[in-house]
């Protein structure tokens, strides 16, 4: 008796539930993110009643004014304004046309051409899923080396730029990273802070760097958009947008 119990119990808690397997558990892995992407389509296209229902579905209480997608889908204005300006005073974006000596711009649109060794062997196509991603360090304090790859060199050309907004600060590091993103088919970028990952999981230290800065590599994709929203702060009251432009 006691074999045959356990037997039927065996079967019990083995018994396959493919309707959960094939209909549920997919549906419910796919839904939110069919949502954030309706919620998403719907702000580019202006469409924001909408989008807001998508939005309040996950919980949220704010989200971007229309006046930013509306900015967003601008373009770039054809004469590119001077060089360290901001839109006003005390605004904490500069913008610098031509940073980037136009050979140098060249040697890093190969390296970091879609179809470049660089993508496959940094895995970049599965980052994000793994929650991995390549970054460098660039040791700012130490002097310059004959044998410095070109990123480095710009690094440190880009240095004393960095240095105007950090104020008497002067950076002592630096650490970079790249993105690709397809021009008018990705989804762009996640809203994030920049902070120092390590002392963050380590300790929950926050860090946030000295500067934060955006080299873009072509004319076509999204804009870089920074808030005035602090972490743990309010909710941010400004938006800048800088379009791309190559160098």
């Amino acid at each position: 008796d006691g074999g045959e119990d356990g037997g039927e119990e065996g079967e019990e808690e083995g018994e396959y539930d493919w309707a959960d397997a094939f209909v549920y558990e997919p549906r419910r892995r796919c839904v939110g993110l069919a949502t954030m992407h309706a919620a998403l389509l719907a702000s580019q296209l202006g469409r924001h009643a909408e989008a807001e229902g998508a939005i309040r579905s996950f919980g949220f209480r704010w989200r971007l004014s229309p006046c930013v997608w509306r900015a967003a889908r601008v373009p770039a204005r054809k004469v590119p304004p001077p060089a360290g300006s901001g839109l006003r005073d005390g605004c904490p974006v500069r913008v610098y046309p031509d940073a980037v000596p136009r050979e140098t711009c060249e040697q890093l649109r190969r390296a970091f051409a879609p179809g470049a060794a660089y993508w496959s062997e940094t895995r970049y196509a599965s980052a994000s899923a793994e929650k991995r991603y390549f970054t460098w360090y660039v040791d700012l304090a130490s002097p310059p080396s004959p044998h410095e790859d070109v990123v480095t060199r710009l690094v440190r050309r880009l240095a004393p730029l960095a240095g105007e907004l950090a104020g008497e600060v002067a950076p002592q590091s630096a650490e970079w990273w790249v993105h690709s993103r397809g021009a008018g088919r990705g989804v762009g970028h996640e809203l994030h802070y920049d902070v120092e990952e390590g002392a963050l999981e380590a300790g929950g230290e926050v860090l946030h760097p000295l500067v934060s800065s955006v080299v873009y590599l072509s004319d076509a994709g999204d804009p870089t958009l920074v808030i005035d929203e602090t972490l743990g702060g309010q909710a941010g009251s400004r938006a800048y947008l800088v379009h791309p432009a190559k160098g």
